[in-house]
């Protein structure tokens, strides 16, 4: 069956009280209770609408290098994040989230984009000071970086 524009798909009263139950007593997140349900998260915000519950926003999420100046210590799945980057995620409404230690599968896009400054870039440049750095860093950007295909993504 196709779903169109005016259908609806009816939840059980079961499922809404586990939606209801996870929010307010097991205080889950949105997302997480879609999860464990098996849902759309889209359904669980429809379940708090009707209970006359506001839309919740969730946050955007941003992976981040296991850099030392956005985590302070690592202990197991424990992340102290340094205080200027949370406040920085709060301002922006992200959430930080670093790329697990020894996952170059999870980081090698931005190590291989790294690299490709690094050596098409700043090898053998010289410049008299960061004005002028900047300036040919901005004609880069806009000449030979630009000309750079672009990866495509399987998403």
């Amino acid at each position: 069956m196709a779903l169109t524009a005016a259908s609806t798909v009816t939840i059980s009263q079961e499922l809404e009280g586990k939606i209801l139950r996870y929010f307010h007593v097991e205080k889950w997140p949105v997302g997480t209770i879609a999860r464990q349900l098996g849902i759309h998260h889209g359904a669980v915000d429809r379940v708090l609408s009707q209970a006359g519950l506001p839309k919740l926003e969730r946050p955007h999420r941003a992976s981040l290098l296991d850099l030392k100046s956005a985590v302070l210590e690592r202990q197991g799945d424990a992340i102290r994040f340094h205080p200027t980057l949370l406040a920085l995620a709060a301002h922006y409404r992200f959430e930080p989230r670093p790329v697990a230690v020894a996952r170059g599968n999870e980081k090698g896009r931005v190590e291989r984009a790294i690299r490709y400054v690094r050596e098409g870039f700043f090898a053998a440049r010289t410049w008299r000071d960061l004005d002028d750095l900047n300036a040919q860093a901005d004609a880069w950007c806009r000449g030979q970086a630009a000309d750079r295909p672009v990866p495509r993504t399987a998403h």
